[in-house]
């Protein structure tokens, strides 16, 4: 969130990070694109900050504006790492960990009557990056991982079924190499 950080207003004017201008949700998009630009940190153990919980606030009552910008945030931030170089390894990692997380997260706080148009946002914001993050092992929780199975349905399940087979018949040629290796070399030194 932003409002744990103290940003040094030559850092943020320097690398032009701004609130972006539509329905975004600032605090994502800044906290990334801040990130690309390999910013010092500096963890201080006091307590500067204190937070008021009020009624009204947009995490309290999550607006639709605002959960429905996620999808489009996350499309952003997409961008920036492409342009900047920075979407492999463990940078797509934490983006695609990050995406999932937040979208799983958003859907059970929305109210009952939005939560239709949320799930159409969010199957239309996943692309081949996601899905084949969400098929390989990753570090998701449970709930988030079925969640994104019920999403998807058959076809991920599907998928998966196939890549388990496909690795368990490595496994097995791998399995009756090494078997036929080793009875090689042991038939060779009984010979001897």
């Amino acid at each position: 969130m932003i409002w744990t950080k103290f940003w040094r207003s030559c850092f943020l004017l320097d690398n032009d990070i701004r609130c972006p201008i539509g329905p975004y949700v600032e605090d994502i998009f800044i906290n990334w694109k801040a990130l690309v630009c390999n910013p010092k940190f500096v963890l201080l153990p006091e307590v500067l900050y204190h937070y008021r919980i009020h009624p009204s606030s947009a995490m309290h009552e999550p607006s639709k504006k605002y959960l429905m910008g996620k999808p489009a945030t996350f499309d952003l931030i997409k961008k920036i790492l492409l342009e900047t170089g920075n979407y492999h390894g463990e940078w797509e990692r934490l983006f695609l960990y990050s995406k999932l997380t937040s979208f799983h997260k958003s859907y059970f706080i929305l109210p009952k009557n939005q939560k239709t148009e949320y799930l159409r946002l969010v199957k239309d914001s996943l692309g081949t990056d996601e899905q084949e993050y969400l098929l390989h092992k990753n570090n998701l929780k449970r709930r988030v991982r079925v969640f994104y199975d019920s999403l998807l349905g058959a076809r991920l399940a599907v998928a998966e079924n196939t890549v388990y087979n496909i690795l368990l018949n490595c496994e097995n040629a791998f399995r009756m190499c090494r078997n036929k290796i080793i009875e090689m070399l042991f038939i060779n030194n009984v010979q001897k």
